[in-house]
């Protein structure tokens, strides 16, 4: 619920090929016309042997695996959407820029332990009052400690309220 005139703030962790942000922006665009910021990140290169867990050889989770992707593709494949940026970066390494922004919604879609971690701990605190984060791929065996870094976020943020969806998704209400 937010001032007719306030812009509401939208942010997809993980964009991939764009298909979260496209349907985020479609939606938007219906909803709330013009007043919305819509960020994708991604690194549009795979994972990144420094957010890659120990250990767990023969796992898919691998450097560069997702990065089958074209960044230029995936910009003009958003490209009807004047209110989305596209940022090719870790998220750890670009968050800073947003601090400042308050977020109203955001897609999780990372896949892996730390950058959902630091994800969770940086724009939780930068979430509005009733705002909603979903992370996907939790508790899923393909990525293995995701579960974990909500959990242990959940434990410390009591406030928090998680709901685990049977689609794979973990819905998170900011108090």
């Amino acid at each position: 619920n937010s001032p007719p005139d306030e812009k509401i703030n939208v942010l997809d962790i993980g964009t991939y090929r764009g298909g979260s942000t496209y349907f985020l922006a479609a939606t938007a665009e219906k909803l709330a016309p013009g007043r919305i910021n819509l960020w994708s990140i991604d690194t549009f290169e795979g994972y990144d042997t420094k957010d890659l867990p120990q250990g767990i050889e023969g796992s898919y989770l691998v450097p560069g695996k997702g990065g089958d992707v074209d960044f230029d593709e995936v910009i003009k494949y958003l490209s009807p959407f004047k209110f989305v940026r596209v940022v090719k970066s870790r998220i750890q390494e670009y968050a800073q820029t947003l601090s400042e922004t308050a977020f109203h919604f955001i897609h999780l879609d990372v896949n892996l332990y730390e950058p959902t971690n630091f994800s969770l701990g940086f724009f939780g605190a930068r979430i509005k009052p009733g705002g909603i984060i979903i992370v996907d791929d939790y508790g899923m065996i393909t990525c293995p400690r995701l579960k974990d870094a909500v959990d242990e976020y959940c434990r410390e943020h009591r406030g928090v309220i998680k709901f685990s969806l049977l689609t794979g998704q973990c819905l998170l209400i900011f108090p």
